[in-house]
């Protein structure tokens, strides 16, 4: 075999050597990505199941509910029969004598069997009394608060109609003409006192008609004129996208910890500061901006915001319907409910807008989206609610990420639902629509895949081929 030979026949296994190897790799590529597929769909068929197993247990105590009353009876009639049964098989064996025993004994288990059912029939009936009784004293406590307010504004414009026609000054007018009084007082000394007064500003307007040289007020008094405020606008943003953007920042970019807690704040308020819960906007016949405006301007005062009333009816359900009711009605982002909470988003508002605060150039707002996620973020460093805030940056999921931010803080409560696991699941689903809304490259990602499937499709059409 000559060298040229030689070397061609050595390229030739060095060629046969690199298919192997790389249909080897591509064997390897293969069963790692179709053992990767049946990971996934393993953990898609135990997510499945946990739903189901939920169902069904919800199920299991609804039907245990309803059947107990049945079942109970059942058993009770079960052991009479046994009963019975047991003493006609021991006093049939015997002989005549004793069967007039036997007529004596099973009357006598008749006449229980008839009073355990009558029993039984009277604390049904005393059951079904109580509750009708329980529900038409809280019928009659709602009616009771109802007149109760009418008499005391009946009462009150008796007492202002009774005090004009006697000719009597009420107390509020001497109280309305001191007050005036003494506003007439603090202004005349201020005029007298103050550089740049009434008087002062006359001395000058004459000195300007007789040709003497305009000083400025500004000079006169040093102060400058003083910027009208308005309230702070978002620009080129929404309030969902400025959100994510301080979320993202707080968390370091962990997006799962900020999908966690927007998921449960576009359930609660679909990123709307000025979001009011909806049978609050019933009670005070406005919509969520004009409530707000309200607000600011202190129309609706401080106490009304904290305790927003339901008709004067408590935490409970509603005249007995499946209507769970709450006192306080919710506000903001996270709708906040709780007095304690709304308090302290108010008193944060209060210092936002307070000189030397951030947002001291612009007029007080409630609904204010930068101030809101500020309040947001504060709430997540406060040591109440550290171990949660550690808990969610650590979430492997956006579901768990819910699930902390549901069971620690939130903690609403819902009669139809037995896990937070359940909620966690529904509110997660809102993840891919933030994303789409908020990420770039989440929209990157999903253009570049639309762009190489039109492709594949492009090149698998007939046309392509002509």
């Amino acid at each position: 075999m000559t060298y040229r030979n030689e070397q061609r026949f050595f390229i030739y296994e060095i060629g046969i050597h690199s298919m192997r190897d790389m249909e080897s790799r591509i064997g390897k590529t293969n069963a790692y990505h179709q053992k990767r597929i049946e990971r996934l769909r393993e953990s898609e068929e135990r997510r499945s199941g946990y739903v189901q197993k939920n169902d069904e247990y919800v199920s299991r105590i609804r039907e245990w509910n309803d059947g107990m009353l049945d079942r109970h009876r059942e058993k009770v009639d079960e052991r009479i029969a046994r009963r019975r049964q047991k003493i006609e098989d021991r006093y049939i064996r015997e002989d005549a004598d004793k069967k007039l025993k036997f007529v004596a004994v099973t009357r006598k288990t008749d006449e229980w069997i008839e009073d355990a059912r009558e029993r039984q029939d009277e604390r049904i009936d005393r059951r079904r009394e109580r509750v009708r009784g329980m529900r038409e004293r809280h019928e009659e406590e709602v009616r009771q608060a109802y007149e109760d307010e009418r008499i005391r504004e009946t009462n009150r414009m008796k007492r202002e109609t009774s005090e004009l026609e006697k000719g009597r000054i009420p107390k509020r007018w001497i109280f309305s003409g001191l007050s005036f009084l003494a506003v007439l007082l603090i202004f005349l000394s201020v005029e007298f006192i103050l550089p740049g007064s009434f008087l002062k500003r006359k001395e000058i307007i004459d000195d300007s008609r007789s040709g003497a040289e305009l000083i400025p007020v500004s000079e006169l008094t040093g102060q400058e004129k003083p910027v009208e405020k308005g309230y702070d606008r978002l620009v080129n943003i929404t309030q969902e996208q400025y959100i994510w953007n301080t979320l993202l920042e707080y968390f370091g970019g962990n997006k799962t910890a900020t999908l966690g807690v927007m998921c449960n704040l576009k359930v609660e308020s679909h990123f709307s500061a000025s979001c009011l819960e909806d049978y609050n906007n019933e009670f005070w016949g406005v919509n969520d901006e004009t409530y707000t405006d309200k607000v600011n301007r202190r129309t609706i005062d401080r106490k009304d915001f904290l305790e927003s009333r339901y008709n004067g009816i408590t935490n409970g359900y509603l005249n007995g319907e499946r209507m769970w009711v709450n006192r306080d009605g919710g506000y903001g982002f996270a709708q906040y409910t709780a007095y304690d909470k709304k308090e302290d988003l108010y008193k944060y508002a209060d210092a936002w807008f307070s000189p030397g605060g951030r947002g001291e150039n612009y007029l007080f707002n409630i609904a204010d989206p930068k101030m809101q996620t500020n309040y947001l973020i504060r709430i997540l460093e406060s040591d109440e609610y550290r171990g949660m805030t550690n808990m969610i940056r650590k979430a492997e999921s956006v579901v768990d990420a819910c699930y902390y931010w549901l069971k620690v803080y939130e903690i609403p409560y819902d009669p139809y639902c037995d896990n937070y696991y359940t909620l966690a699941f529904e509110r997660a689903e809102a993840a891919e629509e933030i994303r789409r809304n908020c990420d770039p490259d989440y929209r990157a990602a999903e253009q570049q895949q639309d762009t190489a499937e039109g492709e594949e499709n492009r090149q698998d059409s007939p046309e392509a081929g002509v």
